[in-house]
C-alpha cells in the first residue's frame, strides 16, 4: 500500500517536518478526527512512512479505540503522567479518547470535511502548557492550518496560525512551493522521496562509528554516545541549525525506540555490504546503509 503523506496532511504540509521529527525520535503523537476511521488510519501510516529507511519501532495504531484490549493500560499510563515516555502514534475518532491529549506532546486534530460537523471543534479540551497542537479548522469552503496557542485560554474556534520553526528544522519553502503547484501530480511521491533523503542525510554522521563497530581493532565495541555527539559533523539541512539543537536532536533519536533496532541491523549487515567496496564507496553508491 503506497503511503500518502501529502494527501493526509495537505493543509498541514509545513508541519510535516515536525511530524518527521516526532516519529524519528519515537515521541508520542495523537491524530484525531471525527471523520471515518480510514482518515486517521492513513494519517498514522503516513507519519510512520516519513522516517524511511529507518523502521518505526514504536507502537503505532492506525485506529485505536476504547475497545482495544490495552486501552485501560494506556489510560492508566497517561494518568500516571507517563505518556510522554511512550513511543506511540494513535489514530482516534472517538472524542472520549481526547482525555489522552492532555499528556501528549504533539496532537494533530483533523477537522471534519463537512461544515455541519464543525461543532466538534468546540468539544476539544484546552492543551497543557507544554503541548503543541496542530489544528485543521474549516474556514469557508477550505481548510486552514492552525495552531492552538498553549495557555492562551482561547478555544479552537478561533485558531491562530503557527509560526515557523515548530520543530528543529524549518519547512523547506522550495519543496512546499513545488508540491502545491497546480501542475504537480505526484505530490505524495515527491514528499516521500524528500523525507527519505532527509533521513539519509540525518543518518550519514553515524557512518564512521559503524565502521568502528564492525572493522579493525575496534570490532565488537559498543556505540559511544558521548564520542558521537562530541564529534558530530552534520550534513545537509542539519548543518544549518545550531550545534546545540543538532546535538539535542541526535540525542533524542539515540534515546528513542528506533535507534537500537536500526543500529543492530547496520552492525549485522555493514561488513557484507562493504565486501566489494570500501565503506565510503558503499555509502556513495547506495545513499547510506539501509
Amino acid at each position: 500500500m503506497p503511503w500518502k503523506p501529502y494527501t493526509a496532511f495537505a493543509t498541514l504540509a509545513d508541519c510535516l517536518w515536525l511530524l518527521w521529527e516526532s516519529a524519528l525520535c519515537g515521541e508520542p503523537l495523537m491524530i484525531f478526527s471525527p471523520d471515518y476511521p480510514t482518515k486517521v488510519a492513513e494519517a498514522v501510516l503516513a507519519v510512520a512512512s516519513l522516517v524511511s529507511p529507518v523502521e518505526y519501532s514504536g507502537d503505532f495504531r492506525p485506529y485505536f479505540t476504547i475497545y482495544d484490549g490495552d486501552f485501560e493500560h494506556y489510560r492508566q499510563h497517561v494518568q500516571s503522567n507517563g505518556a510522554s515516555s511512550k513511543a506511540v502514534v494513535f489514530g482516534v475518532t472517538n472524542p472520549v479518547m481526547l482525555q489522552l491529549l492532555a499528556d501528549f506532546p504533539i496532537s494533530v486534530l483533523l477537522q471534519p470535511r463537512h461544515r455541519e460537523d464543525a461543532s466538534t471543534q468546540s468539544t476539544l479540551p484546552a492543551p497543557a502548557a507544554s503541548q503543541e497542537v496542530l489544528v485543521e479548522s474549516p474556514t469557508g469552503d477550505r481548510l486552514q492550518r492552525a495552531r492552538r496557542v498553549p495557555g492562551s485560554g482561547r478555544g479552537y474556534a478561533q485558531p491562530e496560525l503557527p509560526q515557523t520553526g515548530l520543530g528543529v528544522l524549518d519547512a523547506d519553502a522550495e519543496l512546499l512551493q513545488r508540491i502545491k503547484a497546480s501542475d504537480c501530480v505526484d505530490q505524495d511521491d515527491t514528499v516521500l522521496r524528500y523525507f527519505y533523503e532527509l533521513t539519509l542525510a540525518f543518518l550519514r554522521p553515524f557512518l564512521p562509528h559503524l565502521e568502528a563497530l564492525t572493522t579493525g581493532a575496534a570490532g565488537g565495541a559498543t556505540f559511544d554516545v558521548s564520542s558521537f555527539l562530541a564529534s558530530l559533523q552534520p550534513v545537509g539541512p542539519f548543518s544549518q541549525i545550531s550545534r546545540n539543537d543538532c546535538q539535542n536532536l541526535y540525542s533524542r533519536f539515540i534515546r528513542g525506540v528506533n535507534f537500537k533496532p536500526w543500529l543492530a541491523k547496520q552492525v549485522s549487515t555493514f561488513p557484507r555490504r562493504c565486501e566489494d567496496a570500501s565503506p565510503a564507496d558503499a555509502v556513495m553508491a547506495g545513499g547510506l546503509p539501509l
